[in-house]
């Protein structure tokens, strides 16, 4: 069944075959930047701002340091929503005189 001393015997078409045979290669798209993407712009923003303390604005050969450049990053946060009770209180008012008037606010 399986004899591999034996040549075919259409070996010339085989060999045409394996000649038109291609193989398609992959290539990764390069276009992406890595890392996360930008949190929409219309997004409502509160900026917490980090500075170093007093003493340490000091070099340790005394001169005093200057600001160069802000490192930023952006944090989504999310709020659940609220859930309470509303309670509707509707006085009532009532005459002391004749006992007969009641009256409820609207």
């Amino acid at each position: 069944m399986f004899d591999e001393a034996e040549l075919p015997n259409n070996e010339d078409e085989i060999k045409k075959a394996d000649k038109a045979i291609t193989i398609a290669s992959h290539q990764r798209k390069t276009n992406k930047k890595p890392g996360r993407k930008a949190l929409p712009a219309e997004l409502p923003r509160e900026e917490v701002i980090y500075d170093i303390t007093d003493e340490e604005q000091v070099c340790h050969c005394g001169c005093e340091l200057v600001h160069i450049d802000d490192e930023t990053s952006e944090q989504l946060e999310i709020i659940p929503a609220k859930v309470y009770v509303i309670k509707h209180v509707r006085k009532k008012n009532a005459c002391r005189g004749c006992f007969d008037t009641i009256k409820t606010a609207p």
